[in-house]
C-alpha cells in the first residue's frame, strides 16, 4: 500500500514539473505574439484600407470607361442617322444601327 501510494505521488510530481513547464512554455508563446498581435492588426488594417482604395479607383475608372464608351455610341448613332439622310433610304436588310444586331 506504501509502495502505491508512493509511486501515485511520484506521477503526481512529475504530472506537475511536466504541466508547469508546459505552461511556462506557453507563457513564452504568449509573450513573443503578444507585441506581434498588434503589429498584425495595423498592417491588416492597411491592406484593408488600400484594397478599399483599389477597388474604388477601379470602379472609377469602369464608370468613366462606361461613360465614355455610351457617349461614342451616340456620336456614332448620330453620325450613321446623318449619314442615311444624306445617303438616301437605307435598303432592305441594312441595319441602322451596328448594335441592333445585339
Amino acid at each position: 500500500m506504501a509502495s502505491r501510494l508512493a509511486d501515485f505521488e511520484a506521477e503526481e510530481l512529475n504530472f506537475n514539473l511536466v504541466m508547469g513547464t508546459k505552461v511556462k512554455e506557453l507563457q513564452g508563446i504568449v509573450q513573443e505574439v503578444e507585441p506581434n498581435k498588434q503589429t498584425l492588426i495595423e498592417e491588416y488594417d492597411r491592406e484593408m484600407k488600400s484594397n478599399e482604395q483599389k477597388l474604388g479607383s477601379i470602379q472609377k475608372l469602369v464608370l468613366e470607361y462606361s461613360n465614355a464608351f455610351e457617349s461614342k455610341i451616340k456620336d456614332f448613332n448620330l453620325l450613321e442617322s446623318g449619314s442615311a439622310m444624306w445617303g438616301g433610304a437605307l435598303g432592305e436588310g441594312e441595319h441602322r444601327g451596328w448594335l441592333q444586331v445585339f
